[in-house]
């Protein structure tokens, strides 16, 4: 009788270990999306910030067609916040910091059009930092994987 309750408790914490491991297993994937998506929310509030949004709105209907020579304080201050926020945004969702693709499909129109539209702007502040090549790296990486997703200039490639 002793031998069979010893295979009963043998029995015993075997499952229970078992299921520790699925409990804890399950708690670690939880606390992972969570904390993806507090990430992602945090991604959002970034350009969503009423002042990255008057500067992205400023950069589509000012710049597209406007040389850089014309360009004023207001120009270049919307210049400075949009590809600022697109920069550290791209950074982040290239190492992974929240969903790649809910964000780049929410403001993949947005991040084409600015990239487009900044691209003197940006040459600009790339010779002017002595030609970093980390300078706009996440807003490229951005641009590219939004291209990816649905390019809206397909005849430029």
């Amino acid at each position: 009788m002793n031998d069979n309750f010893s295979l009963y408790l043998d029995f015993a914490e075997k499952i229970s270990q078992i299921v520790l491991v699925i409990v804890a297993t399950t708690a670690a994937v939880i606390a992972f999306r969570q904390v993806r998506t507090s990430s992602t929310l945090e991604l959002f509030k970034i350009l969503q910030d009423e002042k990255i949004v008057r500067a992205r709105s400023h950069v589509i209907r000012n710049l597209e067609s406007k040389p850089l020579s014309q360009w004023d304080e207001v120009d270049y201050g919307a210049a400075q916040d949009v590809s600022g926020a697109y920069n550290i945004v791209g950074v982040l969702l290239k190492s992974n910091f929240a969903s790649r693709s809910m964000f780049i499909e929410r403001y993949c129109s947005s991040i084409q059009r600015t990239y487009r539209h900044l691209q003197a702007y940006r040459a600009d502040i790339y010779h002017k930092t002595n030609q970093d090549p980390y300078y706009w790296e996440g807003y490229e990486w951005l641009y590219s994987q939004a291209c990816r997703l649905h390019d809206l200039y397909p005849d430029d490639s």
